[in-house]
């Protein structure tokens, strides 16, 4: 009798460390493409204001320098080109799409986890439902992982970096209002 409540203990703790471990993984995923969204969406404002910038200038320069605005007009040309090929160099905005949706489905498999966290913090909830609530997450977590696997997000070792440390700080804070303060 007493090991198999000692076992129950232990498959308790191990739910536990999973969902939290889940939560973790789920938070880091959607600081990760909001992130590497952000960066899509800079590289390309950040091109087309240098075009912008160039083909003013190189308006300008004419009257002034005849060399540097030709010089000015093909790096012009060069930008424009770029942003012609924009959809070939870039993230097309079906992609960005799918990067979106991918996003927002990552924010609500976070909310749901949450949900299974705080049933598990107020002690409303039984071993036998934290096995389905987390089979019914990994089921979720299975459909955006179909998804995302149709596109390619390049790791950044630098997007990773910020993403762990939102994620950290995140973790910090719920295991702080979980388990109180911390030695």
């Amino acid at each position: 009798m007493i090991f198999r409540d000692v076992f129950f203990i232990m498959i308790d703790d191990f739910l536990v460390v999973n969902i939290l471990t889940t939560l973790e993984e789920g938070k880091f995923q959607e600081k990760y493409i909001e992130f590497y969204l952000e960066k899509q969406r800079y590289i390309k404002r950040t091109v087309k204001i240098i075009a912008i910038v160039f083909a003013f200038i190189g308006i300008v320069s004419w009257e002034f320098n005849k060399l540097v605005s030709s010089i000015i007009f093909v790096a012009c040309a060069t930008f424009q080109v770029l942003l012609v090929a924009e959809d070939l160099l870039f993230r097309s905005p079906e992609e960005i799409a799918t990067i979106q949706k991918i996003l927002s489905d990552y924010r609500k498999y976070n909310l749901e986890v949450f949900t299974v966290v705080t049933k598990i913090v107020i002690k409303n909830t039984t071993n036998e439902d934290l096995v389905t609530d987390i089979n019914r997450l990994l089921n979720i977590k299975r459909e955006i992982l179909d998804i995302e696997s149709n596109i390619n997000l390049k790791e950044s070792k630098r997007l990773i970096k910020r993403a762990t440390k939102e994620v950290e700080l995140y973790m910090k804070q719920l295991n702080t209002n979980i388990y109180g303060e911390q030695q």
